[in-house]
């Protein structure tokens, strides 16, 4: 399958100069180009480049295709950040910042990158374990504190054939903890939630200030939220893969289709519970254990949380709070997500051509994270 990832490059150090003075000379481009859309409120991409197209080739003497990717760069920031209903900012560009690539201004040949500078075509060797394609755009970024070049691109990565199942792990998506599953894992949310309160009490400041460095600055923070929700639904999906993988068991997640519309929550909770990336979390669940090949299967979370694991009586009044369930016919006991997650797992055993009974005895594990500005750290789940 083709799979998005970052390849570090090994340039050498000459090409290493080479491929700075590029990204400094694109992004000085882009500068003009954006201080053209700026001023003159202009962000189709046809039109852009119909105004700009000579001036940048004869300014920065850049080849025709760059002058294209480049135009077309500033032009789809302007409209995204329209569509966000972003305040219009002027938009800035680092000397070193990525610059966009595409099938015309690289290639792919044994494996070894040949990318256009201006200073001619270079071959770089990158260092992965993939094979390099040059099926869609790829961006070109530098990390200064590292001193390394990185290639995010499309790759080929092999799958596994998938394993016969013979039992499922259940995986919860809820409030208290933002993932649980059937063997008793739990991702609790109180450290993403600070880092998610420290995000928005940053941008109700800045939007408060409302000058134009501030507007930059709440753009810069809005990205940095969305990383970090990113960063801890890579953590938890890898971890939830492992989980399945070589234990013949496939992987059952809720059908999250309409779940903010279906979910009732407390009013101070409303805010908490939309923000998560749960769709997001779900599609990388989803790629990770189809490169592992861990059957997914996806079904009705409707009364998982009110159902006893145990003896499946259901009844909301079994949720006496939000993170505790207590059967009100068997008296079984455990927290509410563990017990959803087994409630999830015998469903899709149920729903599939073969019946597993899922585990009663589960030993309860956290995945904690560490500190407010970092994503949960795994610890156990067995």
């Amino acid at each position: 399958m083709l799979k998005t990832v970052r390849v570090k490059l090994l340039p050498t150090p000459d090409q290493k100069s080479i491929l700075l003075a590029t990204m400094k000379v694109v992004n000085t481009a882009c500068n003009g180009i954006s201080e053209f859309v700026y001023t003159n409120r202009v962000w189709n991409r046809y039109e852009v480049q119909k105004q700009m197209y000579r001036s940048v080739r004869a300014d920065h003497s850049l080849g025709a295709q760059m002058t294209i990717l480049a135009c077309r760069k500033v032009a789809d920031s302007y409209y995204a950040g329209i569509k966000k209903g972003d305040e219009w900012v002027l938009h800035e560009y680092r000397p070193r910042g990525a610059i966009a690539y595409d099938g015309r201004t690289y290639s792919v040949t044994d494996n070894v990158l040949s990318l256009w500078t201006i200073q001619g075509r270079i071959k770089v060797r990158p260092q992965t374990k993939y094979q390099l394609t040059n099926e869609n755009e790829m961006d070109l970024c530098y990390d200064r504190s590292k001193n390394r070049f990185y290639a995010n691109m499309l790759v080929e990565v092999p799958e596994e054939p998938e394993h016969p199942v013979t039992d499922y792990l259940g995986v919860d998506l809820g409030i208290v903890n933002i993932a649980a599953t059937s063997d008793g894992v739990q991702v609790p949310g109180t450290d993403c939630e600070q880092v998610r309160q420290w995000y928005q009490g940053r941008r109700q400041i800045l939007q408060s200030v409302g000058t134009k460095s501030a507007k930059r600055r709440l753009k810069k923070i809005s990205t940095g939220e969305s990383r970090f929700k990113k960063q801890v639904n890579h953590v938890i999906s890898k971890h939830v893969v492992e989980l399945a993988k070589g234990t013949s068991r496939g992987i059952a997640l809720e059908d999250l289709t309409g779940i903010r519309e279906r979910t009732t929550v407390r009013h101070g909770q409303r805010d908490r519970h939309s923000k998560w990336a749960f769709a997001q979390l779900r599609t990388f669940i989803q790629y990770k254990a189809k490169i592992a090949g861990v059957p997914v299967v996806l079904v009705d979370p409707a009364y998982t949380s009110q159902q006893c694991s145990v003896c499946g009586y259901t009844d909301k009044k079994n949720r006496k709070t939000r993170n505790s369930f207590s059967c009100m016919s068997c008296n079984h006991a455990e927290p509410a997500d563990i017990n959803a997650a087994k409630n999830i797992a015998r469903r899709a055993a149920a729903n599939q051509p073969m019946v597993a009974e899922a585990s009663s005895a589960t030993s309860y594990t956290h995945l904690d994270g560490a500190s407010s500005c970092k994503p949960p750290v795994l610890t156990g789940g067995s």
